[in-house]
């Protein structure tokens, strides 16, 4: 009972802490640290429920993921405003294809709307994986498959850095990389989806192997012309450049911001992440329509 009790009032300080952070974000434009260390204080598992209306699984072994999902918000809101504003315009049906899901706020977002026919979300990290199930399951969802694979350009088994004090960060080993590894099966977009019908909307968030990920899908890539959503920031900036990313994708494909409204501005400075449109698909148009217009001041 004690024990009970203990864990309510963790989960409830570190609410408190999420609540005071967003009202001096939005009062004062500051935030307060401190986050992580509190959410690793949580030892119980709680089924949230979001924005949508839907739930979310909390596994505590991963706590630090989760964010503002404590307090029912999403957390890269202008990627869910994106979503909102492509999706109201498809006439299509869609497919999500979420390359590092982690603990499933995309996916749970892109699943839960009717427009969405299929999701497929990879993620190599177990505890992750765990907690994707579990989301999965709690909603009912019987249109999601999950891929327990890194992606990237070969296939094969790879080290990857497990981080411990934000496992969002996790990523393959690279040069000169110290810390905590497992051995995962990675595999590449060619060879682990089928053939899709749908138009095909993509976000790779893999901690700057973007462009890897990319190389590895150029036949998916060529065939099904999806929309690609990538981080390309401070981080990934450090592992490539957009000059490889076009090259990748070829001549077929315009690279815009996307910008804290859920709008596409095609200055790409001071970016977190970028949306890689084909100029040969319905897909266009929507984009075109979410365009900033030029000279317009963004965010």
């Amino acid at each position: 009972m004690v024990s009970k009790l203990k864990s309510r009032l963790i989960f409830q300080a570190v609410k408190g802490h999420l609540y005071l952070r967003e009202w001096l974000i939005k009062k004062f434009g500051i935030s307060i640290p401190g986050m992580g260390i509190l959410s690793r204080l949580i030892d119980r598992n709680y089924e949230l429920t979001v924005e949508n209306g839907k739930k979310i699984f909390l596994y505590h072994k991963v706590s630090e993921c989760y964010g503002n999902f404590l307090i029912g918000l999403w957390g890269e809101r202008e990627t869910h405003l994106f979503f909102d504003q492509f999706v109201e315009r498809s006439e299509a049906p869609l497919c999500f294809v979420n390359i590092g899901a982690n603990i499933g706020e995309m996916m749970l977002d892109m699943a839960s709307r009717p427009e969405v026919s299929h999701v497929y979300a990879a993620e190599p990290i177990p505890a992750c994986m765990y907690g994707l199930q579990e989301t999965v399951r709690i909603n009912g969802f019987k249109h999601v498959t999950l891929i327990q694979k890194g992606f990237g350009r070969t296939v094969g088994e790879k080290q990857f850095i497990i981080d411990q004090r934000s496992p969002t960060a996790s990523h393959f080993m690279r040069e000169g990389d110290r810390g905590e590894s497992i051995i995962v099966e990675q595999t590449t977009l060619d060879r682990a989806l089928p053939e899709l019908s749908e138009q095909v909307v993509m976000l790779i968030d893999v901690e700057g192997s973007e462009l890897e990920v990319v190389e590895g899908g150029a036949a998916f890539i060529r065939r099904h012309n999806p929309v690609i959503i990538f981080e390309y920031n401070d981080t990934t900036q450090h592992h490539f450049t957009l000059d490889e990313m076009r090259q990748a994708l070829g001549i077929n494909y315009t690279i815009f911001k996307l910008c804290g409204n859920g709008l596409l501005d095609s200055r790409l400075e001071q970016s977190w992440n970028l949306v890689a449109v084909p100029n040969n698909s319905p897909a266009k148009e929507i984009c075109a329509a979410l365009a900033v217009p030029s000279g317009t001041a963004t965010s």
